[in-house]
């Protein structure tokens, strides 16, 4: 990624030089579309580790975080960024799956426009609902004091953001927010590898 949107002076030449200056716009573009940076967790010590080392970067009281085992619609983005310029409050998106699938994600107890209770990979009937977190959030920077105080998950051996989330959500409002926009799950190898075949196959109209 970091190679991705630094500078490509090599293939910048090479198409300078044969001008072909549609595709190099297109390449040097990619630096110009925000100011992106880097940092890298020092050890494996979990999700909530790996937030934790984009603390310092950090300036505003609240930012969006999302993971990156997922493809979103920009819908998605454009729901949840206009509830928080409505409400000022922390954020999760959520999705509806099968209960046969609930013991692959975080799972909520809701009510009616705030998260109550969430379970990491419950089983079916431990699941408190067929509601699960979806991986976009908008959260306080308040969210690293919870990370702080909580210890490694003795069922998982690492520190896990739900743990922190469940703190947040015992101290305040956690709104949340659903929308019928499409996503794909890209955490296994073989997903990824489907999610490839279809965005070649489809001219890169991977939600079609």
């Amino acid at each position: 990624l970091e190679n991705y949107f630094d500078q490509h002076y090599e293939l910048e030449y090479i198409l300078q030089h044969k001008w072909k200056n549609e595709a190099l716009e297109k390449v040097k573009r990619l630096k110009k579309l925000a100011n992106i940076s880097f940092v890298r967790q020092k050890e494996i010590r979990g999700n909530a580790d790996a937030l934790a080392s984009a603390e310092a970067r950090l300036d505003d009281d609240y930012f969006m975080m999302m993971w990156w085992d997922q493809i979103w619609h920009p819908n998605i983005f454009q729901s949840i960024y206009a509830l928080f310029q409505k409400y000022k409050k922390p954020i999760a998106w959520l999705s509806r799956v099968s209960r046969d699938k609930v013991h692959k994600y975080g799972i909520v107890k809701v009510s009616e426009n705030h998260i109550v209770d969430l379970i990491e990979k419950p089983s079916r009937d431990d699941a408190p609902s067929n509601l699960m977190l979806n991986g976009i959030y908008i959260l306080p920077k308040r969210i690293f004091n919870h990370i702080r105080e909580i210890e490694i998950n003795t069922v998982h051996g690492e520190l896990l953001f739900t743990d922190a989330l469940l703190k947040l959500i015992e101290n305040e409002w956690v709104l949340w927010c659903e929308t019928d926009a499409p996503f794909r799950d890209v955490w296994s190898p073989e997903l990824r590898h489907q999610a490839n075949i279809d965005y070649f196959n489809t001219e890169g109209k991977v939600f079609q």
